[in-house]
């Protein structure tokens, strides 16, 4: 058991070390924009560092003059950000969907919300098995559904999660099989 640890922290400090010192031409930095509203221009900064499977993606608010780092995705990659106001405070929030990489194409998402001048992240879930993310109005609210594959047994069906911003609180409101 310790040396699987000591294996881990070894890789670990191996990924983080190549990250750390890489020479600046050995790093590839893109951006995507995401919306330009009186947020300011918001984007996603991807930084790829040759010979690392790992993606360093952010999602930065450029206002003023001043950048503003609003999500850093420690790694994963950042396929998609929804921006829609969820909970009707006029403000928008930011659904984001991340690959994992490896089998499965497991899917994490992650929700930002505007509270006091900045984005804080509010929700987080993972484990979604070729996830995708769709928001839509159902009885006067935003939701959120993710569609998914879940195993059972040995096959695999698809399924759907709904969930609704409430007082601040990401729930799930539905599970079940998608139709």
């Amino acid at each position: 058991m310790n040396r699987k640890i000591i294996a881990v922290f070894l890789l670990l400090l191996l990924i983080t070390g190549d990250a750390l010192f890489a020479k600046e031409g050995d790093k590839n930095v893109i951006t995507e924009e995401i919306s330009v509203s009186r947020l300011g221009h918001v984007y996603i900064e991807r930084t790829k560092i040759e010979g690392m499977m790992a993606s360093f993606d952010k999602i930065v608010r450029t206002r003023g003059g001043k950048d503003l780092v609003l999500f850093d995705s420690e790694g994963r990659y950042i396929e998609k950000v929804y921006e829609q106001d969820l909970d009707g405070d006029g403000m928008p929030e930011f659904l984001v969907q991340m690959a994992l990489g490896g089998s499965g194409d497991y899917k994490e998402f992650a929700l930002l919300r505007h509270n006091d001048g900045v984005y804080e992240q509010i929700w987080e879930a993972s484990g979604f098995s070729g996830g995708r993310a769709v928001l839509k109005k159902y009885l006067n609210k935003t939701r959120i559904f993710i569609r998914y594959n879940s195993e059972e047994g040995e096959l695999t069906k698809p399924k759907i999660d709904a969930f609704e911003l409430d007082e601040g609180k990401i729930i799930k409101v539905s599970g079940g099989k998608a139709g």
